[in-house]
């Protein structure tokens, strides 16, 4: 819910943007509710304006794209995450050189599981609930739990389906590489 001031705005935004043409970016969003407080301030008159959300998360997309096509955006190779942080960051060479060394060293790229690892999904869950990193949901399962953390995991990018069952249920995961 919007407060007065916040309603005040949303009048003097519309009305600055009626009869033009815009273009408004909503970057990272991860919940709808953003979309759902802004949108409707936005005048809709068919002159080309457009609105623009960039997100991680599936449902966003889907919720906010009224049914249109959405770009799905790869991957960055290391050396390009590599380069566009170094550029953004604006910091100096040898500072660069020193993370590059700290991050070499640790091997935090490596991660649990190699590259182009599949995982079985009754392989994985044993694994989160051993761990201790799946607790039980009201209503769910230690299973039924994780499994709702590994389609959020999912719908974020950080793992993805390699083998779904008939029932469409994951058989395996494999886990997103920057590479």
């Amino acid at each position: 819910m919007l407060s007065e001031t916040d309603d005040e705005l949303s009048v003097c935004l519309h009305q600055a943007l009626k009869g033009r043409r815009y273009l408004i970016v909503l970057d990272d969003v991860w919940d709808v509710k953003p979309w759902d407080d802004t949108s409707r301030f936005f005048p809709d008159e068919n002159n080309g304006s457009r609105i623009i959300v960039t997100t991680r998360e599936s449902s966003v997309a889907d919720y906010t794209g009224s049914g249109r096509s959405h770009h799905r955006m790869n991957l960055l190779k290391d050396d390009e995450s590599w380069n566009l942080l170094r550029q953004k960051a604006k910091a100096s060479q040898d500072f660069w050189e020193q993370v590059s060394k700290n991050i070499s060293s640790t091997e935090v790229d490596k991660g649990a599981f190699p590259e182009d690892y599949e995982i079985r999904s009754s392989k994985l869950i044993n694994l989160l609930v051993a761990e201790g990193l799946v607790r039980p949901l009201s209503g769910k399962s230690l299973k039924g739990a994780a499994d709702m953390h590994l389609k959020a995991l999912v719908d974020r990018n950080l793992i993805f389906v390699r083998q779904q069952g008939i029932d469409g249920n994951a058989k395996s995961y494999g886990i997103c590489t920057t590479s």
